[in-house]
């Protein structure tokens, strides 16, 4: 493939050290497909070399924040950001982290059937937190107007959503559905919602480019 073919889709995964990420990055399957960013690298990085930036549960919120503008300007170039866990500081554009309830740990809702991100999901398969062990919470969001919802807790708070109207590009923000830790630890519906979100950003990102090309 030529630089400008739109089928060619470079994907980065930023690393911060920790051991599930590692375990999951470092697999051979996700060797192929992901290119990996130290994260004490982000603050002199071309992001814009990479079509997909993902942001893995546990990434330095610090240095997030720090390269907050860069982030808002990687977006805006059509760019797409895949976010899981927490947003506890404001480096992700329109993102509003809403902390944590009890009924984030509980079972979850399928608000809208994404073909493609929930493709062979059942509200059971994303019920990771089942609080056997005490309560593991990564919170939900209030998400941006206009925003697709495509998981919520039982209350309706979104723990997943898609958002293409806060920038000119694509961000998927999911909380509780840190799929790269759980992957790590074997839960099968983690690792079916990993690979369809990688093939999801895969297919947006061919989509995007084909509408730049055609103008």
């Amino acid at each position: 493939m030529n630089a400008m073919d739109p089928a060619e889709v470079r994907m980065a995964a930023v690393y911060s050290g920790l051991s599930y990420q590692h375990g999951v990055l470092d697999r051979e399957k996700f060797r192929k497909r992901l290119e990996i960013l130290p994260v004490c690298t982000l603050p002199e990085t071309n992001l814009f070399v990479y079509d997909v930036l993902i942001l893995p549960r546990g990434t330095d919120q610090e240095i997030l924040y720090r390269v907050r503008d860069k982030i808002a300007a990687y977006l805006d170039s059509g760019k797409i950001v895949i976010s899981f866990g927490e947003v506890t500081n404001k480096w992700l554009p329109a993102c509003t982290w809403d902390g944590v309830k009890p009924e984030d740990d509980e079972p979850l809702t399928i608000h809208h059937r994404h073909p493609v991100i929930l493709d062979n999901l059942k509200p059971d398969d994303l019920h990771w937190h089942k609080g056997a062990t005490g309560w593991c919470c990564h919170g939900h969001f209030i998400a941006p107007e206009g925003a697709e919802i495509l998981v919520t807790n039982m209350l309706g708070d979104p723990v997943m959503y898609i958002d293409r109207h806060s920038t000119k590009g694509v961000i998927l923000a999911a909380s509780q559905l840190d799929a790269i830790c759980h992957s790590y630890h074997l839960i099968k519906g983690a690792d079916v919602l990993l690979n369809n979100i990688l093939r999801w950003a895969k297919e947006e990102s061919i989509k995007i480019k084909k509408g730049k090309t055609n103008g």
